[in-house]
């Protein structure tokens, strides 16, 4: 969850919480191993580029996050209400940086009734498998809607789009392409409330009732699966062991 209200601390609460994730994946992948030799980074990362279409006419930009992302913009309601020209750049960024790690792009007021049922379904639809969301809105006047893989550079357009830009690949790049446009416009500022408390979900400043209860469900999923990925390496061990005592 981004806060749209607040620019100079967004590109900073992004990249901590991306990072955060980063790392929570890479302490599962010590635990895991999937289909054989494939490990679970590799495995979650050939499953990103299913979901965005290898074919994609933008691959050659694109850097897939390993599992599916979701980038709330919240109070919209405040949002709303910027300068025209502020809520282009940070619709054009947000949309950069969505399309390149293959998430998808919602924003979200706790005071709009439709916006609150659209994210509960969007979640429902990544936590439960529940039909994904059918409509799209790419119009910066409006909340943004925009489905994993359905953009394109072409589509944004405007700032960071020139060839030079686009031309800067490889790892970590996904965001700083679009760092430098941001941050121009918008200067970051971390003081004592933007740190990111050890737990962000946790965090009261952070309450959001009907994300908050599908994020619970889905802690108990993946404690179930970390929990069965215990089982499955101690069984494998154990039948190792057995066989070097055998032979």
């Amino acid at each position: 969850m981004l806060d749209l209200s607040s620019p100079q601390q967004l590109w900073f609460t992004l990249e901590t919480l991306l990072q955060s994730i980063i790392t929570s994946l890479r302490g599962c992948e010590k635990m895991a191993k999937v289909s054989g030799k494939l490990l679970l980074m590799e495995f979650l990362q050939d499953q990103a580029w299913d979901r965005v279409g290898r074919d994609n006419t933008d691959k050659d930009y694109m850097d897939p996050f390993p599992i599916p992302l979701v980038i709330l913009g919240g109070k919209y309601d405040i949002f709303q209400d910027f300068d025209p020209e502020k809520k282009k750049v940070m619709c054009r960024c947000l949309r950069y940086v969505a399309h390149t790690l293959g998430a998808t792009l919602q924003f979200y007021s706790v005071k709009d009734a439709g916006l609150v049922k659209r994210a509960k379904d969007l979640l429902s639809h990544h936590g439960f498998g529940t039909n994904p969301l059918k409509s799209i809105s790419q119009d910066y006047n409006k909340p943004l809607l925009i489905p994993a893989g359905s953009d394109s550079m072409d589509q944004i357009g405007g700032l960071g789009s020139t060839q030079g830009l686009l031309g800067n690949k490889g790892p970590g790049s996904a965001l700083d392409r679009w760092k430098h446009t941001f941050t121009k416009h918008f200067p970051q500022e971390v003081s004592e409330k933007s740190v990111m408390p050890e737990d962000p979900a946790k965090d009261m400043n952070f309450s959001e009732p009907t994300i908050d209860f599908l994020r619970s469900q889905k802690d108990d999923e993946l404690e179930r699966y970390r929990q069965e990925a215990e089982r499955k390496q101690k069984y494998f061990s154990d039948l190792e062991i057995d066989y070097n005592n055998e032979f």
